[in-house]
């Protein structure tokens, strides 16, 4: 598997709720970086898995929560970011048009979603693009969900966010990685 498509399955795994299983993941994240050719991406998330070893699971679910959960700004749900977040499909109904093929795109690779699971997450984009690459399905829509992870990233960084580093790799790993179509998995 090239290198961006790695650091884009790595940047999912650390961008995911840090709870126990969280926790026990990081031993095999950090010798997957350690691995990997050195670059400013990976030594952001190598960075911010050795931080997170040191603290426990309450701290970092609190951290996780006041930054993904209460701001907009910061939503790791992309299409919001663009489209809106209301949930009345009404008022945003092209969020809703860009969920359903989202989710086609996934399902036509072969990806089933967990329950509850939307498709704009940027942790099961990250791993889709890690497994499938870049299929026209989902390359319609790169444009913008590269431009809503910009705004993630422009969010965490106004709040001086330990999680800014991840999406900034996470960004550029995906931003790479999109330009594999999915030719050789």
């Amino acid at each position: 598997m090239n290198p961006d498509r790695v650091l884009c399955k790595l940047a999912a795994r650390l961008l995911r709720y840090p709870d126990e299983t969280w926790l026990g993941e990081m031993e095999a994240v950090r010798a997957a970086l350690a691995d990997l050719p050195r670059s400013r991406e990976a030594e952001a998330l190598s960075a911010f898995a050795a931080r997170s070893d040191a603290r426990g699971t309450g701290p970092l679910q609190e951290e996780y929560v006041r930054t993904f959960d209460f701001g907009g700004d910061t939503s790791l749900y992309l299409t919001a970011h663009t489209f809106g977040a209301e949930k009345d499909r009404a008022i945003t109904p092209q969020r809703g048009v860009a969920l359903t093929q989202l989710g086609e795109a996934y399902a036509a690779q072969g990806l089933d979603l967990l329950e509850g699971e939307l498709p704009d997450f940027l942790p099961v984009i990250l791993e889709f693009v890690a497994e499938a690459g870049c299929p026209p399905e989902l390359g319609r829509y790169m444009a913008v969900l590269m431009k809503s992870a910009d705004q993630l990233q422009a969010g965490l960084q106004k709040r001086g966010s330990a999680y800014a580093p991840v999406v900034s790799a996470a960004r550029a790993a995906l931003a790479e990685a999109s330009r594999d179509k999915g030719e050789a998995r």
